[in-house]
């Protein structure tokens, strides 16, 4: 049964007449006039004339209806925030999806008929354009006994404005309302770092402590606020007012506003001390009292907005509540990737959703010119079409959308996961935290932050730790990033590696022996990888190695999230900037410096300029000519399935022995390596499949596959490779391996602009040395440059020379190598085949070239290199 079927069967019967006699319970105006913020006159959407607009309270289980009038020129909605208006969709509030809009002199009146459950805070706000950011009040929802909570006071504190009165000692229930348009708060009150989260999108939680919150667009918490004692206040000086400071968190440019906390002098009793913020009171922006807000902020919050509360809020059992279902329920997952760009069609920024937009007003033109609700109750279509739960399906880009419709149809009884994945802008390249809300009632929030969605993980990460947030933040990737954040999930270092990465920093080292996890049985110690024969394999499923290849180090796993995590504790605070999307560099500047240029329009200076930009460096492109074919990676003809699963899931079909300790299946046009990470909680599984055929984008190095799609790929082998894909996600993700092997580049630098990493040497997976080298170049730069005899720009381009001699070779050997040795693992190699003595020879070989590298005698020869260039420069 479809979705449309199940929304005819609840709404049909509320079609009701409302008569002559009808008197609502609430009466709202929508009107435009001038309010005054921060002291400066604003036309703007108001309700019932004031701003922000009356608090509305709504009595649980009870029928409540709000008539509202459009006194404006415009067209006006109003949208409850929060509640569940599944047996009245009609009144959500939402243009050409639920209603038409409220045309000018006309008036609709809505139904509310919230549950017990949903007591708690929610807001009211006009859902047509930008109105929201000012015709917005208070909507909350009364206990329907007596709250799980005991305070003194009950207080609304919607941000933006100013709302506090007062008494001493008292422990008062702070109601935030995140009624912003766009912006990420984080919000803190000076001296009072005792704060209590209770309540989270009408839903009570178990008792959290912090001394800030955060709150995105049209999130709610209640927390708990003691206030100081007249003891406390008697031990401070004459000072009685406290400041709640409030900055923005999004781009590069924060925002940073002020409120007061103010108490009441001795036989003053209770009053109200406001800033230079707009009283609540008035919409014409008279003030009580001002004051100079302080010159720097009083509080330092941290910058990362992704991981504040995250996995920890839980809800008690309280009537009504229920408790989110397991992993195993879910029926199938869902993948958006949402962005905003620059439309070059309506010279408009537009949000896209997997590269779709919906719009529901002009100037860009209305999607759906009747709204769905109206459409599919007296149709049963949408844009004249039924909604295909089988179409949706089928749709190989992004399964579940329906592209005829512009819609994710669902069937009844499904429990569905949806992973928002946030990218980028463009072309701006600029990140912002969105905050994604489900109208017609709360889903269940299950966490989120910085990097890809992998399934292990983030169950890892849950624990039973979610509450119905129906607000929440969501996660941030993508290739221009906000900040530091990985992409992938396991990646393993040899012995050369780690001892290049003691050679950068002493902390690295460490951070690596923090997260790094080793093969589980002491006899596997040394062990690299146990080979195995995934093709032809017993039918009692039992596998002997067929080799063994060891190093001095062993199996040395790390989840990228986690080593990252580490290694940027290691970075003073200021060192890096974000969003960034470089353009050109320029050599012409009078002083001799480089100037980035960056697609936002803004530029810095260096004195030199070295791209770890990655496979698609445009500093390669810059230093070779965007013309070059060096310029861009090649297709090698694979792709892999990547996944994570749990330990002990993976124990269950392959035995203990083969989970536990790193193993490579290897077959005819494929292969399965397999490690530990996460201390050996996790399983992660990388299967790799050669092809014929194209990769259909150049420009995306990842398309959507499914389980079956792998299962497909691997039909004929053995038990152990297959058996280990059915435990992977539903959905996955293909990722296309490209390198530099057709194609390598001429020069590592030009001038006194380097590549460096995957941008001077992209290489394919295959010997898990690609990082591993990235890390022998940054010894070896950072070694050079800070050579005391480097103090010029002339210098500066002496030491690059040096840099490309000593690297340039062994990078381009690896990339060609590990070609090879992922042919030897499928059986395709030239003179190799599927002899496994041989196969054994050449890893044995070529991991030698790897592994023994000496870091130290390599930095020797590049600071060699370097003096030499040193007097050839001075000679000159």
């Amino acid at each position: 049964m479809s979705l449309t079927v199940l929304l005819t069967a609840i709404i049909l019967p509320l079609s009701i007449g409302v008569g002559a006699i009808f008197v609502p319970d609430h009466v709202l105006r929508i009107s435009v006039g001038i309010i005054q913020q921060d002291c400066q006159p604003r036309i703007s959407t108001l309700i019932n004339g004031s701003y922000p607009a009356p608090p509305i309270y709504l009595d649980p289980d009870v029928t409540t209806w709000i008539r509202v009038y459009n006194d404006a020129d415009v067209n006006a909605t109003i949208h409850w925030h929060g509640l569940s208006l599944a047996s009245a969709p009609y009144a959500d509030g939402a243009p050409q999806a639920s209603q038409w809009p409220i045309p000018p002199g006309r008036f609709f009146d809505y139904e509310l008929h919230p549950r017990a459950h949903e007591a708690g805070t929610s807001f009211y706000h006009s859902h047509v354009g930008f109105q929201a950011v000012t015709a917005a009040g208070a909507l909350i929802v009364k206990d329907a006994g007596s709250p799980p909570y005991n305070y003194d006071d009950d207080l609304i504190l919607i941000l933006g404005d100013y709302y506090s009165a007062q008494d001493h000692e008292v422990e008062a229930q702070v109601r935030l309302i995140s009624a912003t348009a766009i912006s990420l708060v984080v919000l803190g009150i000076e001296g009072h770092d005792n704060l209590t989260v209770i309540e989270t999108d009408n839903s009570y939680v178990y008792p959290v402590e912090t001394w800030y919150m955060q709150s995105d667009t049209g999130q709610r918490f209640s927390f708990l606020l003691k206030t100081k004692s007249k003891e406390e206040l008697g031990e401070l000086d004459e000072s009685r007012q406290f400041w709640i400071q409030a900055e923005t968190r999004q781009g590069d440019v924060g925002l940073l506003a002020w409120a007061a906390l103010s108490y009441s002098s001795p036989g003053e009793g209770r009053h109200e001390n406001v800033t230079g913020w707009s009283s609540p009171s008035s919409s014409t922006g008279s003030y009580n009292q001002v004051v100079a807000v302080p010159e720097a902020p009083v509080l330092a919050f941290p910058d990362d907005v992704t991981r504040w509360l995250e996995y920890t809020f839980t809800n008690p059992a309280l009537p009504g509540y229920g408790t989110p279902p397991t992993a195993e329920e879910v029926t199938r997952r869902i993948t958006i990737s949402t962005w905003q760009f620059l439309s070059e069609t309506s010279g408009y920024t537009e949000m896209e959703n997997n590269n779709e937009s919906w719009h529901d007003d002009y100037p860009t033109g209305i999607t759906a010119p009747i709204p769905y609700l109206v459409e599919i109750l007296s149709n049963g279509t949408i844009q004249g079409e039924e909604p295909d739960y089988d179409r949706a399906q089928a749709n190989v880009e992004h399964p579940g959308y329906d592209p005829v419709t512009h819609s994710y149809p669902a069937r009844i009884g499904e429990v569905i996961e949806i992973i928002w994945q946030n990218a980028a802008s463009y072309p701006g390249g600029v990140f912002g935290p969105h905050p994604l809300h489900a109208h017609g009632g709360p889903y269940w929030d299950m966490g989120s932050g910085p990097g890809v969605y992998t399934r292990a993980v983030h169950q890892e990460l849950l624990e039973g730790s979610s509450s119905s947030r129906e607000g929440g933040g969501i996660k941030v990737e993508g290739r221009w990033a906000p900040q530091f954040g990985e992409v992938g999930a396991g990646v393993s270092f040899s012995p050369n590696a780690v001892e290049a990465m003691k050679a950068c920093h002493e902390g690295i080292y460490a951070a690596f022996e923090t997260v790094c996890t080793r093969n589980v049985w002491p006899t596997k110690k040394y062990v690299w990888f146990d080979y195995l024969n995934g093709y032809d394999q017993a039918a009692d499923g039992h596998q002997q190695a067929a080799f063994t290849i060891t190093n001095s180090l062993g199996q040395t796993g790390v989840h990228r999230a986690r080593f990252l995590d580490e290694m940027v504790k290691l970075l003073p605070a200021d060192i890096a900037r974000f969003g960034k999307r470089l353009e050109t560099i320029s050599t012409s500047r009078p002083d001799g410096r480089l100037e980035m240029k960056f697609l936002d329009g803004t530029s810095a200076l260096a004195d030199v300029v070295i791209g770890c930009d990655g496979i698609k460096s445009k500093v390669r492109q810059l230093i070779v000519g965007e013309n070059s074919p060096s310029a861009y990676p090649t297709y090698t003809h694979k792709y892999a399935y990547r996944g994570l699963v749990p330990m002990d899931k993976a124990i269950e079909v392959i035995g203990e022995e083969r989970a536990k300790n790193a193993c490579m299946h290897m077959g005819p046009d494929g292969h399965v390596l397999t490690f530990a990470v996460n201390h050996g909680e996790v399983l992660n599984i990388v299967a790799f499949r050669t092809t014929k055929d194209d990769w259909p984008d150049y420009q995306k190095l990842t398309r959507p596959a499914t389980r079956e799609d792998a299962l497909r790929d691997f039909s004929g082998y053995g038990a152990n490779v297959v058996n280990l894909l059915k435990l992977t996600e539903a959905e996955l993700d293909v990722w296309a391996i490209f390198d530099l092997g057709e194609n390598p580049v001429s020069t590592f630098h030009k001038g006194r602009m380097a590549i460096s990493g995957d941008a001077a040497h992209a290489t394919s997976p295959h010997h898990g040395a690609g990082a591993g080298f990235c890390i022998e170049d940054s010894a070896i730069l950072a070694e050079i440059l800070a050579d005391d005899r480097v103090q010029s720009h002339t210098d500066l381009e002496a030491a690059l020379v040096a840099f490309e001699k000593c690297r340039k070779e062994r990078g381009q050997w690896l990339v060609q190598s590990s070609r090879f040795i992922g042919d030897c693992y499928e059986w395709r190699a030239d003179g190799v085949g599927d002899d496994f003595a041989k196969i054994e020879a050449e890893i044995n070989r070529r991991n030698g070239i790897i592994n023994n590298a000496d870091i130290r005698e390599m930095t020797r020869e590049a600071k060699e290199l370097l003096g030499k260039n040193l007097m050839v420069s001075s000679s000159l």
